[in-house]
Formats: C-alpha cells, sequence, structure tokens
C-alpha cells in the first residue's frame, strides 16, 4: 500500500479530531477548536491496510466504556474480514478485539452492557453480529 492521498488519510484526520476532542472534557470543540492543537494520535492499522478508499474511510466512531470504536470496510469490494478495533487512551494505542468475517462494520449500538456491531455484507458461514462485553478476558464474540 502507498502513502495515499490527502483525501484517501481523510478518515485518520477525522480520527484525530475527534479523539482530541474527546480528551479534552468540558471543551465546546466548536467554539474552541480555532485555539486547539491538533495532533495525529494514531493510524487505525486495519482500515489503513485496506485496498480501496472506500475500505480505507473511517464511516464511523462510537465512544463505548472508555474507547472509541471505529468501523470502516468496503463492501462493494469485498475487503474483509473486519476487525472490530478502538482506540485506547488509557494505552495510547488502538487494540484489536474481534475478527468479523463481513466486508465492512458501518454501525455500532450499546445495548445494555454490551456492545454489538452488526455485519455489513457478512459471508456465508460468518456471524452477522460481534457483541462486546466489558469483560477484559475475552472482550467480543460472535452473538
Amino acid at each position: 500500500m502507498g502513502t495515499g492521498s490527502g483525501s484517501d488519510r481523510a478518515g485518520v484526520g477525522l480520527l484525530a479530531l475527534a479523539l482530541a476532542a474527546c480528551q479534552q472534557p468540558g471543551v465546546d470543540a466548536g467554539r474552541e477548536c480555532a485555539r486547539c492543537r491538533w495532533q495525529l494520535l494514531g493510524v487505525h492499522p486495519q482500515a489503513a491496510a485496506q485496498p480501496t478508499p472506500t475500505g480505507r474511510a473511517l464511516v464511523t466512531l462510537f465512544p463505548w466504556h472508555g474507547r472509541l470504536y471505529v468501523g470502516y470496510g468496503d463492501y462493494q469490494a469485498n475487503t474483509g474480514p473486519i476487525e472490530v478495533t478502538a482506540w485506547d487512551p488509557a494505552r495510547n494505542r488502538f487494540a484489536s478485539y474481534h475478527s468479523s468475517d463481513t466486508e465492512a462494520i458501518y454501525n455500532y449500538r450499546a445495548i445494555g452492557d454490551a456492545l454489538y456491531a452488526p455485519a455489513t455484507d457478512r459471508r456465508d458461514t460468518a456471524d452477522s453480529t460481534a457483541r462486546c462485553t466489558s469483560e477484559r478476558a475475552t472482550p467480543c464474540s460472535t452473538a
């Protein structure tokens, strides 16, 4: 994979923007961003490795249990499997929690004390949804 164009890296910029805003509690990001100094905190490793610009785009960000879960993938080009990956500010890095045999994850939903990541264009024998809990030993599994 090459370095990509500026538009290919737009999702990475969006993540850096969102993470910097999330790191400053009580700041009205809409008013205060003009004075902020943004910095890149990380590059989503699995999204960056996607072969298409659509696959590399970070299309959803979902905060849950102190982490920021990221959705990406390209269901038209069939670029799966897709990792359930989140930015973990406590570790200052991305962490992968589950590999879903789907072409994209575009939505996350918190229901009760679980996080669900429905598959987009899952494969024939693939899981339809990844389910994550706050348990550290095995945080995600097939729902």
